[in-house]
């Protein structure tokens, strides 16, 4: 079987745009599959930090979300804003914003694409350690956060009984709970 070949762009059209997302319409062609129609959402890039505190507690978030009409809970994470060229600073803001917290340390995890058939945006994931309290939560005009502090075997057995359900969130905190114990020995 012959190795997957790129598909050639003939024609990208914007159908929708606003300040969160875009969505095109892309024909594309194929030497041996033909041509075909790609929708392809536009997104900033994402970032997801997992916060451990001095005190080694993990600083979780629940909030409400609209897409599958639950309070969930996760880890604090966000989209880059405009005008943010790297994904660092855009972690920092966030876990400030949704936590009230600075880390003492941010780890670079893994860079991910969210859902590469659709989606043309990739998540930046980051361990957050020896964080402290710096004031009070600046949340976005939508966002009403709790925060949640956590031991290590807390989000364990919240990953293990599906109390997680952010499919990033998941593999976020998998990631820097994986780097935590390896660093312990």
């Amino acid at each position: 079987m012959p190795s997957p070949r790129k598909w050639d762009l003939n024609k990208s059209e914007t159908i929708f745009k606003n300040s969160f997302l875009r969505l095109n319409r892309e024909r594309c062609s194929h030497p041996e599959l033909g041509s075909h129609n790609f929708y392809v959402l536009g997104l900033r890039d994402w970032v997801n930090i997992t916060p451990i505190t001095r005190e080694g507690k993990v600083l979780l978030v629940r909030q409400y979300r609209r897409g599958t009409d639950e309070i969930t809970v996760e880890i604090p994470s966000g989209s880059m804003d405009e005008g943010e060229q790297a994904p660092l600073p855009a972690a920092c803001r966030e876990l400030r914003e949704e936590t009230g917290y600075i880390a003492g340390e941010m780890i670079p995890l893994c860079r991910v694409a969210v859902n590469p058939a659709i989606q043309d945006n990739y998540c930046h994931m980051y361990l957050a350690t020896g964080c402290t309290y710096e004031g009070e939560l600046q949340p976005d005009a939508t966002e009403e956060i709790e925060v949640l502090q956590l031991s290590l075997e807390e989000v364990d057995t919240m990953l293990s009984s599906g109390q997680i359900t952010h499919s990033l969130g998941v593999l976020g905190l998998t990631l820097a709970l994986q780097a935590i114990r390896t660093s312990r020995g």
